[in-house]
């Protein structure tokens, strides 16, 4: 951004290319990037047109849990008059079986007052081999406004953003989430702290409920081979219904990532995520005499990148997701190891 404003174009688009290619961005931030990439192209090219830009990604891999099965193999209920052990029938265990997947991203930016509108949208389809029943198909769009950042490097961007996920041909969920953020840059960091409203929705379940969060988080770049960001995030869910189980909740989130370029063409990235939310009424008579339920989740992802040529990228991925919690039937552990290839037009 400081190049930029220094009338560097050159230099500023060499440092969004590096960051698009090597940094393992989330969704949003990466179409920022673009968008700023397409800009800057633009004023450097003297009227070059804006036009819709987008990534197409095909995956393969193995998921050793599709079915969120659980870790234990038998669960303590109780009953009037004491507990019982019941084992688990197989089909609630954890069940194993490869994957493809396709993914289709678009999005572009029109100048708006003092700034600028980007709509973006992204279609996600996975295909189990043999455990249909677990199909998945992940449909995001959204519509961002970024202000254009003032002489001390200060800007805003809100926006809404949708959600819906079906899996096995029926919809599990729907999301809408409305976002505010305030940006800081400072020389090689960045800064962004604000708030969300998010709306979950789940057919046919008594699990709706709506989440106010506060967040903050700091990416930086220290060299030009190693990039990092961290964020932290805590929010309040209210239910809909007040048949819920568990009734609202506490949530905290810790995201912490970054990447480290060997050279101009191979890249390490990682992220490690962990949570922990706490309900604020019993779950169930029936575990644990009705005891609150923790949930404490954690996320590990590694991937090792390849840029084939100037267009296309090759990344081998694994990740570790593991769920604890004080009630036996939510702890969950799942390990996924996948190749992609991935290509921007």
């Amino acid at each position: 951004m400081a190049a930029y404003r220094a009338g560097q174009l050159d230099a500023a688009l060499e440092h969004l290319a590096y960051v698009r290619e090597q940094f393992p961005l989330n969704p949003l931030l990466a179409r920022q990037v673009e968008t700023w990439q397409r800009e800057w192209r633009t004023a450097r090219g003297a009227g070059v047109p804006s036009i819709w830009r987008g990534e197409i990604q095909l995956d393969a891999g193995y998921d050793d849990n599709v079915n969120a099965g659980l870790s234990r193999s038998q669960i303590t209920l109780t009953i009037p008059g004491g507990q019982a052990i019941l084992p688990l029938a197989s089909s609630y265990r954890p069940r194993g079986d490869s994957f493809t997947q396709l993914g289709i991203s678009l999005w572009r930016s029109w100048q708006l007052a003092e700034g600028s509108l980007h709509p973006l949208l992204q279609v996600r389809y996975r295909q189990m081999g043999s455990e249909r029943d677990y199909d998945q198909v992940d449909l995001q769009g959204g519509l961002m406004y970024q202000q254009v950042p003032d002489e001390d490097g200060r800007s805003w961007q809100a926006g809404l953003l949708l959600q819906h996920y079906r899996l096995g041909g029926s919809t599990l969920g729907n999301t809408q989430r409305v976002v505010l953020q305030r940006l800081q840059q400072h020389e090689q960091c960045r800064l962004a702290w604000g708030g969300e409203v998010e709306e979950r929705s789940y057919p046919g379940l008594p699990l709706d409920g709506r989440i106010f969060w506060l967040d903050a988080g700091l990416a930086c770049q220290n060299s030009a081979a190693l990039m990092w960001s961290a964020s932290l995030r805590t929010g309040w869910e209210r239910p809909e219904q007040s048949s819920r189980p568990g009734g609202g909740n506490r949530q905290w989130e810790l995201n912490l990532q970054g990447s480290y370029r060997f050279d101009s063409r191979l890249s390490l990235d990682w992220r490690w995520q962990y949570s922990l939310i706490l309900d604020q009424e019993g779950y169930s008579p029936l575990l644990s005499e009705n005891e609150r339920r923790r949930l404490r989740q954690q996320f590990l992802g590694v991937g090792l990148q390849r840029a084939l040529g100037e267009e296309w990228l090759l990344r081998l991925g694994l990740e570790l997701q593991r769920q604890g919690s004080n009630l036996q039937i939510f702890e969950q552990n799942s390990s996924q190891i996948g190749v992609s290839l991935r290509r921007a037009f």
